[in-house]
């Protein structure tokens, strides 16, 4: 009980607004599902705050000295690589800023776009002391901009800044890597203190490597490189959709952009903390990451969620016996990338048929569905659906054909009439005042069904091997 209190204290505590913003460092004995129940004790929901996100963003990875791991350092740039070219990239257009922000205000109208990779760089750190505060972060991340040996930063900038094992770094008593601490975190340097035009973005990610205590405490994957980008993905998210948290006071306003005040549930990667998902890149490697919160679907997701809207018009056709009609299907990408996307029509009476024109599409293009009848085909409406099967996603439309002019018997033989699916003689489907009649069509119809039933036996009998 001792563990599960400090646990609900420590994530009811991840809600402050104010300074950078931590992932938290969890126990790993206590059960998943408990972390879980505890994180979404309130229904998430991220509310929009006037500040301004970054739109397109420019990864550099940076590693403070030479001695950062090595399987990071040939590794991360291709995850970055790959992320921000990922689907997460496409829904996070949820989280646009063209709205009024809960404080009253216009947003800043920004538009989330893909965004890149821009290199990485290795620093030679003025301060060799392995027991760091985010102030002398921010310190030597000044240095190294004044002197050149990082990129001067524009908005879109982040540096993910990635450590040597051995290096332990502090926020407000609290520790990189250990109980009661954090896994990594996301802040803002002021311009005046970076020395730029603008503020400076950054995410600080300690080492992952086995005996770190991050390696016990914050991921699941049997993996340390999987567990580090999980980490990654969670700071380069959070930093996108709230940059300039390191500079908010213990308010809800500007310059905080999406945050949801609830509970423990603080940004976008907080309301998912500990549960992973992977994506395959464009050249077939494979990644670990941490899911997000999505508003929209209104749970944890992570790139794979690729979508588009369907709709086909009209939704009815009506048409006289013999002629042809068109429905027009229209798709628009929706969410993460474009997908392949096969059409077909389920639930096509006999009577009449469809033709399909292109019969595969992708995202974002048209087709045209042709419909024929025939001078036989049945008055009245016919029902079916139009299907889309996307790779990643499928949708239906239901739509309705009514025909006039054509067989009015419903496919019955002239003297009989279409009762319950069935023909039935025509002196059967009479009908009275005292019901009596109805009676008669009720056993005319049960002498129907003994007759279909009588000649399906008698086909499944001949069909049988060795009948004759």
């Amino acid at each position: 009980m001792h563990r599960i209190a400090a646990l609900a204290a420590l994530l009811c505590s991840s809600a402050a607004v104010a300074g950078p913003h931590v992932m938290k460092w969890r126990d790993p004995e206590e059960p998943r599902a408990l972390r879980q129940a505890v994180q979404t004790a309130s229904i998430p929901h991220l509310n929009y705050y006037g500040g301004p996100v970054i739109a397109q963003v420019k990864v550099y990875a940076v590693y403070w000295g030479g001695n950062v791991d090595a399987t990071t350092q040939s590794k991360i740039g291709g995850f970055y690589d790959a992320f921000t070219q990922s689907g997460v990239f496409g829904w996070l257009s949820e989280y646009d800023t063209n709205l009024t922000a809960q404080t009253g205000q216009t947003g800043t109208n920004q538009h989330f776009k893909h965004g890149s990779f821009a290199g990485e760089y290795t620093i030679a750190p003025a301060t060799t002391s392995t027991a760091l505060t985010d102030a002398q972060i921010q310190t030597e991340i000044a240095g190294q901009l004044k002197a050149g040996k990082l990129p001067a930063p524009d908005a879109d900038t982040l540096f993910m800044i990635h450590f040597p094992k051995g290096v332990s770094i502090s926020i407000s008593g609290a520790n990189s890597c250990k109980s009661g601490g954090f896994c990594a975190y996301h802040s803002t340097m002021p311009a005046a203190v970076a020395g730029t035009p603008g503020n400076v973005y950054y995410a600080i990610i300690p080492d992952e490597s086995a005996g770190s205590g991050c390696d016990t405490g914050c991921g699941d994957a049997p993996a340390m490189f999987d567990n580090l980008t999980s980490v990654a993905s969670h700071e380069l998210i959070e930093a996108v959709t709230d940059p300039e948290v390191g500079l908010v006071g213990n308010t809800y306003g500007p310059p905080l952009a999406w945050y949801d005040p609830q509970g423990s549930n603080g940004e976008i990667g907080d309301i998912c903390n500990a549960e992973q998902a992977t994506f395959t890149a464009g050249s077939g490697v494979k990644y670990t990451m941490q899911k997000e919160w999505s508003n929209s679907a209104g749970s944890c997701i992570g790139a794979s969620v690729d979508d588009y809207s369907f709709a086909v018009a009209p939704a009815k056709l009506s048409l006289n016996a013999g002629q042809t009609g068109t429905f027009q299907v229209t798709t628009a990408l929706t969410r993460g990338a474009a997908q392949s996307i096969k059409l077909s029509v389920d639930g096509m009476t006999s009577d009449i048929s469809a033709s399909i024109s292109p019969s595969t599409i992708t995202s974002g293009q048209s087709a045209t569905v042709t419909i024929t009848t025939s001078g036989s085909s049945i008055n009245g409406a016919h029902s079916f659906s139009i299907v889309a099967t996307g790779s990643n996603t499928a949708h239906t439309a239901d739509v309705d054909v009514e025909i006039a002019g054509g067989d009015s018997n419903h496919g019955c033989p002239a003297g009989d009439s279409r009762v319950l699916g069935l023909c039935v003689p025509f002196s059967c489907d009479q009908t009275g005042a005292s019901g009596t009649a109805w009676s008669l069509v009720l056993a005319c119809v049960v002498l129907a069904m003994s007759e279909r039933r009588r000649k399906l036996l008698t086909w499944t009998s001949a069909s049988k091997p060795g009948s004759r």
